[in-house]
């Protein structure tokens, strides 16, 4: 019996080490990465690894395993040039920012732009047309799409939708011996009658080290209400590597698991989770990427394992209890910070004088549903006659919740009624709020204000918060108001829909579009479309949109040749709707050939192998995206 036994688990355990796949590194320099699978990025959690090529374009890149070419992208964006190969048990790999690909694939892929006549492509291909052997030659390394600089962007997917970390399969690869190293914790109150230190706001500590990878925090933390812990850390694959995020973090509270983060796999719906998970308001204002030990509302992302209280601490006895939080990378290597936490209850004295020295300093803070209001160097005549106005004409005076010396802090419900002022008796505060609605997470909800409709599809915004919303006249260019709509470091997670109606009529109906308005520009969206009276776009962002009109064809010029080189030239689109990179096109001696849009430059570049010798026909035809076209023909020798 205990040989069947043995035997059992030895076959088991053949079973699971043959079902795992072996995967090669891409490329044959020194494995040498830039990024790392979860590192924290704009708007999103980094879906791969960014191997460094050395600086250099056209290292050779090599299948990671057996399987065929399942799908082959050109774009002057995102990825760039890439290609995806299907591996057996449904893996698939991914190799982005390629500058070009082996020349069956770009045979291929110059087929298919023919046929289409679009400079870009986005090609599944057929089941096992296009096999593929680990270690064979498809491509050379880049810069292409929107990438900082040469590297090859690699990642390995458990299916079309879902990316693991492949540091998984590549942990015998790097020599990682640096421990993780926190370089800040933070307690941050929760609830409104939460405080850290008797205050309610964030209380900032640098960690101690204590050797071998062991932190502490000196002062016992005192607390009340419900209190999340945050926490910068850096990780590296060596001492002079680039930082990297750290994949496994555990919080422990009294020797008990209370929140868990494993970066091993999540799927491309869910990268933005990367807002949730920061401290949004710092990244926003100081670009602090505080990532938090702890659950707020309607945060679904996949990586969270343990959630015994979502990381919430809320004492109710009076007791010093012990909290820990540990560090760990790929490589097993690990740190702690340890430290100690009691519940104690602030002791408010307030005594102001009627006229302060210094200047009382004002600050208002706004949130999804509340509204902060702290005062420092406080005096009686700033208190005096405190009130919110509400839009029911209703009037309250504010009462403080917290006082510490001479700094008092009042919250505001931001609920309907919604508050549309706040003063003071001296004029000192006057601060004016334009909420006009409460959105809610999980359902479709549709809100019309003065020729602007927003829809919020489920999941847009994972919580409930009040929106606000002003507009301004019309301006000389353009076709409605002018709306702000939320607020900045207010993240979305799926797009909103923005629907506005022209104000003054309409030169060509084709020729007006949604616009996001950055500074002096009008930034084109995407998914314009028009449903009855309202044109609508969608955004990923909140900010300030209107309909802009732009009758003005593209121009090329400044056009760039020598024999045998390639031919390039700008292009530039001034009435706003920005260039139609796809469906501009270059003809030479009456044939299209694919010409490459450089955002970087605002250029196109046609390879020189797509030039004949001798004399040639030219024709440029740029489009932009409401189909405003130029033409530009010539000759060249």
């Amino acid at each position: 019996m205990y040989g069947k036994i043995v035997l059992l688990l030895i076959c088991f355990k053949s079973y699971f080490l043959f079902a795992q796949p072996v995967f090669e590194f891409p490329i044959q320099l020194k494995p040498d990465l830039s990024g790392a699978f979860g590192d924290l990025r704009k708007n999103h959690f980094h879906t791969g690894l960014d191997i460094r090529t050395g600086g250099s374009i056209g290292v050779p890149v090599y299948a990671a395993a057996d399987g065929w070419m399942y799908r082959i992208k050109v774009s002057p964006y995102g990825f760039g040039n890439a290609l995806y190969i299907q591996h057996e048990k449904g893996y698939i790999s991914a190799y982005a920012h390629l500058d070009r690909f082996i020349p069956e694939l770009e045979d291929s892929v110059l087929n298919r732009q023919k046929l289409t006549q679009l400079n870009s492509a986005d090609w599944y291909l057929p089941t096992k047309a296009f096999p593929v052997k680990k270690g064979q030659l498809i491509a050379w390394s880049g810069n292409s799409g929107s990438s900082g600089g040469p590297h090859l962007h690699f990642e390995i997917r458990e299916d079309e939708e879902h990316i693991l970390n492949p540091l998984q399969f590549y942990k015998n690869y790097f020599q990682d011996n640096f421990k993780p190293i926190p370089e800040k914790i933070s307690f941050i109150p929760i609830n409104p009658g939460a405080t850290i230190q008797e205050k309610p706001e964030r209380k900032e500590f640098t960690p101690l080290a204590s050797g071998n990878g062991r932190y502490r925090i000196a002062d016992t933390v005192f607390v009340q209400g419900e209190i999340g812990l945050e926490y910068v850390v850096v990780d590296r694959l060596r001492a002079e590597s680039f930082k990297i995020n750290t994949p496994f973090v555990e919080f422990q509270l009294d020797e008990s698991v209370v929140f868990e983060l494993k970066l091993t796999k999540f799927g491309f719906s869910d990268k933005r989770y990367v807002n949730k998970h920061l401290d949004y308001s710092n990244y926003q204002s100081a670009g602090s990427l505080i990532q938090k030990c702890y659950l707020t509302d309607g945060n679904n992302f996949e990586c969270y394992q343990s959630e015994t209280n979502s990381g919430r601490i809320h004492l109710l006895d009076t007791k010093a209890h012990s909290w820990k939080i540990i560090f760990k990378d790929y490589h097993g290597n690990s740190s702690e910070v340890t430290g100690w936490i009691k519940n104690k209850n602030p002791k408010f004295n307030i005594s102001l004088p009627q006229i302060s020295p210094v200047k009382p300093k004002i600050k208002i803070e706004k949130h999804d549903h509340q509204v902060w209001i702290k005062i420092q160097q406080a005096d009686k005549q700033t208190l005096d006659g405190l009130r919110v106005i509400r839009n029911n004409g209703q009037s309250e005076y504010l009462t403080p919740v917290y006082w510490h010396n001479q700094t008092v802090w009042f919250l505001l419900s931001v609920t309907p009624p919604f508050p549309i002022e706040v003063k003071n008796n001296s004029g000192s505060i006057s601060e004016k709020f334009n909420y006009q609605t409460l959105i809610f997470p999980d359902s479709l909800q549709s809100f019309t204000y003065n020729g602007l409709k927003l829809v919020f599809s489920p999941g847009v915004n994972p919580d409930t918060f009040a929106l606000e919303l002003t507009s301004e006249p019309l301006q000389w260019n353009t076709w409605s108001p002018l709306y702000s709509i939320g607020r900045k470091n207010h993240p979305l997670l799926r797009p909103v829909e923005i629907g506005l109606e022209a104000s003054r009529p309409v030169p060509e109906s084709t020729k007006i579009f949604v616009a996001k308005v950055e500074g002096n520009t009008r930034v084109w969206l995407e998914g314009q479309q028009r449903d009855g009276s309202y044109y609508f776009a969608r955004s990923i962002d909140f900010g300030k949109f209107c309909l802009a009109y732009d009758p003005v064809a593209p121009v090329a010029s400044i056009v760039q040749y020598k024999v045998g080189a390639n031919l390039s030239f700008s292009a530039s689109d001034n009435g706003g709707s920005g260039l139609d990179e796809d469906k501009s096109a270059v003809w030479i001696n009456e044939e299209w050939v694919p010409a490459v849009w450089q955002p970087k430059s605002n250029s196109f570049k046609v390879l020189a192998k797509f030039i004949p010798s001798g004399n040639k026909r030219i024709k440029i035809i740029l489009r932009d995206r409401v189909g405003n076209t130029s033409i530009k023909s010539f000759e060249l020798n």
